[in-house]
């Protein structure tokens, strides 16, 4: 075969087979033997080799299989495996199993017949124990109850099991959640992270909602500052997408908020009509993720603003009251707080507090004088600030 032949069958083996040449690339990592934890490179191959042989690199350059019999174990920053006794076709040999946590309590995953995901523990006397059943894996009832046993059947625990859908994620955080009541020196990992999923949730909203209204200081028309500050009920609906399984930690939201305000100063009325559309990036905090802290931008539509008395100074005389109206479209950026309660399973109160401004200018249309029974009118632009203060009830679900 000629050199040229040659090199263009090693480049289609290449691109045929990319991810076999590529699991063999070399890591920095280590492997266990007795006491001793030796470094070099190891190779992170498919999970079925992985299970079976470590490929390791020492510092000189020679390079070694191992198997489960010779070494207790091996890994890299990211992935580490331990050798465990697992039962295959009903004989007990030898495997390397991945460690999902290592703490008070180890939880290994093992990958058996069919993609079948074995999961082991491994208690404070270092004795291992599988708690799912590899002839029925569908068992849950068996490994909730095996999961109850080995945890000590503590009352917290015992709930958090009952209620959890049991998938290698869920056994993590209840495995780190054991680790967290009984011991108290020692560090938890957690060494596989939950997969980013969405779930979406919908809400009905109720709250009061304090607005303060200010205008800059202007020769062209009265300023009644400050107003006293308008108390209203409001009302909404609400739409969240929550991202991760395990840890609700991040989710976005948006709202839609109608509320109706007035503001009185002493010779001048402002009354708005108007609707909110907040959106916000949320993160869930504490334990059970009930905690959240939020933070975002609105938008807000005045669609209906009347005022009465108010006048400008250069085209009318003091003593005209009159009224005139408005629309007005403008941005804002809002923050808070908020808790959730589990009312039932499918049904949340959340309890929400924030504080929002805008910085708005209206187009207001001003009759400046009658001629002949007809107005002559004077457009005029006027800045305002609007700020509020708002408590809100959900019931979300």
């Amino acid at each position: 075969m000629s050199n040229k032949s040659s090199q263009f069958l090693t480049i289609l083996l290449f691109l045929i087979f990319p991810t076999t040449l590529q699991s063999q690339e070399q890591l920095s990592g280590y492997i266990l033997l007795g006491n001793d934890t030796i470094r070099g490179m190891v190779a992170d191959q498919s999970i079925r080799k992985n299970q079976i042989e470590c490929l390791f690199t020492e510092t000189d350059g020679s390079t070694r299989k191992y198997t489960s019999h010779e070494i207790d174990g091996w890994g890299t920053s990211e992935i580490h495996y331990r050798s465990i006794p697992v039962k295959v076709k009903m004989k007990e040999e030898m495997y390397f199993a991945r460690i999902l946590v290592k703490g008070y309590a180890d939880l290994l995953l093992f990958v058996g017949n069919n993609d079948l995901e074995r999961f082991f523990i491994r208690d404070k006397n270092n004795q291992y124990f599988e708690i799912t059943d590899p002839d029925q894996p569908k068992n849950d009832g068996l490994t909730k109850g095996k999961l109850i046993y080995l945890f000590e059947n503590d009352p917290q625990l015992r709930e958090k099991i009952y209620k959890s859908k049991l998938d290698k994620y869920q056994l993590a955080q209840v495995t780190a959640d054991y680790h967290d009541l009984y011991c108290l020196d020692g560090i938890c990992e957690i060494f596989i992270q939950p997969k980013l999923k969405a779930s979406f949730h919908g809400a009905v909203l109720a709250g009061v909602s304090q607005a303060s209204l200010s205008f800059p200081e202007s020769p062209r028309h009265n300023v009644d500052n400050p107003y006293p500050k308008s108390l209203s009920l409001m009302s909404g609906i609400r739409f969240e997408v929550i991202f991760g399984e395990t840890h609700n930690t991040f989710g976005l939201r948006s709202e839609l908020l109608f509320q109706k305000n007035e503001f009185r100063g002493d010779d001048v009325l402002f009354e708005m009509s108007s609707m909110r559309f907040p959106v916000y990036a949320v993160f869930y905090l504490g334990k059970k993720k009930n905690m959240e802290v939020f933070g975002g931008f609105f938008g807000t539509w005045h669609h209906k603003i009347h005022t009465q008395g108010a006048y400008l100074v250069n085209q009318l005389p003091l003593h005209s009251i009159y009224s005139i109206s408005g629309k007005a479209k403008n941005l804002g950026i809002t923050t808070g707080i908020g808790h959730s309660f589990m009312l039932s399973k499918n049904l949340k109160l959340n309890l929400s507090g924030k504080f929002s401004s805008s910085f708005n200018n209206m187009k207001m249309r001003y009759p400046v004088q009658r001629v002949k029974n007809v107005y002559i009118h004077l457009d005029e632009k006027i800045n305002y600030t609007i700020n509020y203060i708002d408590f809100v009830i959900g019931f979300g679900f």
